[in-house]
């Protein structure tokens, strides 16, 4: 049973102490409550959904070629499908991903993303983390190391002690005390329509406007739609090839909030996962950034101890943190570029062979640097 362990009530908490407490039971908080959990820590992870891993905000196309995420790749509950490639168009040209078959390369999965976030969560309870949904962060203070983390759960404000709190929060539908000045607003459009073919391509389009849409086929006939703006607004009308077809459900629009710049913690507090900032500037994805800095965080933790962060730094900068810029300007130099200079770069870059879908794939197999790329698209480089 995935729900072993999880607690709904305060249950005496008030002034308890915990060696860690993780905020947020996604990919980036259940992956460091695990290690953290297996390592002996006292861990207490909270998360303010009612049910872990829903509503689904993110799309369900992931690599999953990580060494321990072996026996869930190979769950047939969670993931649908291991599609023969995805492709990246922009008007009539695109680009594929091939899962090379190559031990350590990447290979993208359409999974049940809310089964996999409840077997992520799940592992770190079986390991001996304690974890509370129905609950929110809402304030922490450090103080001769040791912090004060508050929590709200069922009407209730609770005080609990921990010498290491990770903050794992992800997407943020609102402005709260986690959310720093430095954010930028998205609005994802999600629906799902009925699909004629069962073994279409996954397809990431770039259209005109700068929208990109997701359109990630199930096996069961039909195809998960996420449509992403960059602005304050939602998302007014939705393109029409979207949803053609036999039909379409709706499925609703969310409208979140992510760090613009990265933030790695104060202090004892660490932050991971896109809450720190930590995630793909083009395509919007941070599940390979979620599951590296929870790892990193809780081993920063383990190892270090009095110079978690420090740690937690460098192994980030090393690992995680260096292709945020590079991710930014792609981004930025397509948006400011014209549709046929967009064209001429996919031209070139169709060339090359890519396997999992990031911008630092394109930029590392192509072998094109960030700055030939601008100059591919007319973008005078700084």
């Amino acid at each position: 049973m995935w729900d072993a362990g999880i607690v709904m009530s305060d249950q005496g908490d008030q002034n308890k102490d915990y060696d860690a407490v993780v905020a947020g039971a996604g990919p980036a908080g259940s992956t460091a409550a695990l290690k953290l959990s297996e390592a002996g820590f006292s861990t207490l992870m909270i998360d303010p959904k009612m049910e872990i891993g829903a509503p689904v905000i993110c799309a369900d196309l992931v690599n999953l070629s990580f060494p321990d995420f072996r026996e869930i790749a190979e769950d047939k509950r969670i993931v649908l499908s291991r599609p023969a490639h995805v492709e990246l168009k922009s008007g009539s040209n695109s680009l594929k991903f091939f899962p090379s078959g190559k031990e350590g390369d990447a290979f993208n999965s359409v999974v049940e993303r809310d089964r996999l976030d409840k077997e992520m969560a799940s592992r770190a309870i079986m390991s001996g983390a304690r974890l509370k949904i129905r609950t929110e962060l809402i304030g922490a203070s450090e103080e001769n190391d040791i912090i004060e983390v508050s929590y709200k759960t069922g009407g209730k404000t609770i005080k609990v002690r921990t010498r290491n709190l990770i903050v794992a929060t992800g997407f943020q539908g609102q402005v709260n005390n986690w959310s720093r000045d430095t954010t930028t607003a998205y609005s994802f459009d999600f629906r799902r329509k009925i699909s004629p073919n069962e073994n279409a391509t996954p397809v990431i389009e770039l259209r005109s406007d700068h929208s990109l849409n997701y359109n990630v086929p199930r096996n069961n006939g039909q195809t998960n739609c996420i449509m992403i703006n960059e602005g304050s607004g939602k998302v007014e009308s939705v393109p029409e090839s979207i949803i053609k077809g036999a039909g379409s459900i709706i499925r609703g629009s969310k409208h979140l909030l992510l760090p613009k710049d990265v933030n790695f913690g104060q202090g004892r507090i660490l932050y991971a996962g896109s809450a720190a900032g930590l995630y793909d500037r083009f395509f919007m994805s941070g599940f390979r950034e979620a599951v590296f800095s929870g790892s990193l965080a809780a081993n920063a933790i383990i190892e270090s101890g009095e110079g978690s962060l420090e740690s937690y730094r460098q192994n980030l900068e090393k690992h995680v943190y260096q292709g945020m810029e590079v991710q930014k300007r792609f981004r930025d130099a397509l948006y400011r570029s014209g549709t046929e200079k967009i064209h001429e770069l996919f031209l070139k870059l169709s060339e090359f062979e890519y396997n999992e879908v990031s911008v630092l794939e394109l930029i590392n197999r192509s072998g094109f640097s960030i700055n030939e790329i601008e100059n591919i698209l007319g973008i005078e480089t700084s």
